[in-house]
């Protein structure tokens, strides 16, 4: 993943990037990855800094705790860490999942084929989600979580919603499993949203120098 990074950054030239990751590589005994990124990066002229992010704090209805590396060149200002939009010192109560769940279907049980479970929280690292919570983080590997009324997993859409896809998204895939990885695998669209936010800014400090200089 990290050769493939600074290669892109090589091969386009682009004037920011940003790196997302699971918070694991966080911890000392893989810090030395971040840190070898940033230093292969500052090679090409280019400068790094990295926090960890949460999707509930810029409107996701789930914790989702990710490592975000901002990338930029050293010649630019550096992007901003967004600014939180939900939660304690905003404006805005964190999104839960009674509201994230809330739109309306034919049936509860959309490509679930009318399956329950007898699966009970903790079993296999299972929980139930708590409708007046944010959702723990959508894994792409492990069974989803149980719906918060009903003896069932969260289907494939719920799941999507839960990371802020519009009900109109539509996710492909040949198996129920790859749907459900599809959907753990990817950036809340509010967390990317703030993310694509605080780089615009660089975008646009340059563009307006460039419009200067003719």
């Amino acid at each position: 993943m990290s050769l493939l990074l600074i290669d892109l950054v090589r091969l386009t030239s682009c004037s920011t990037a940003v790196f997302e990751n699971v918070i694991g590589i966080w911890k000392r005994n893989n810090i030395h990855y971040l840190k070898n990124i940033a230093k292969e990066l500052m090679k090409l002229g280019y400068l790094a800094k990295w926090t960890v992010l949460h999707g509930c704090d810029y409107g996701d209805p789930q914790r989702r705790p990710r490592v975000i590396m901002f990338i930029w060149k050293s010649t630019l200002p550096p992007p901003s860490f967004p600014t939180k939009t939900h939660g304690p010192g905003t404006n805005c109560k964190y999104v839960t999942v009674s509201k994230a769940l809330s739109f309306k279907v034919k049936t509860s049980l959309t490509n679930m084929k009318g399956k329950t479970t007898r699966l009970k929280p903790g079993q296999h690292g299972v929980c139930r989600l708590m409708p007046h919570g944010v959702a723990p983080t959508i894994r792409a590997s492990s069974t989803p979580p149980l719906h918060p009324t009903e003896d069932r997993c969260v289907t494939v859409r719920e799941a999507a919603c839960l990371q802020s896809f519009p009900l109109n998204y539509k996710i492909c895939g040949k198996s129920l499993g790859s749907q459900y990885r599809q959907v753990g695998n990817a950036v809340p669209v509010e967390l990317a949203c703030a993310i694509a936010r605080s780089i615009k800014d660089v975008y646009c400090f340059e563009y307006a120098s460039d419009d200067e200089g003719e």
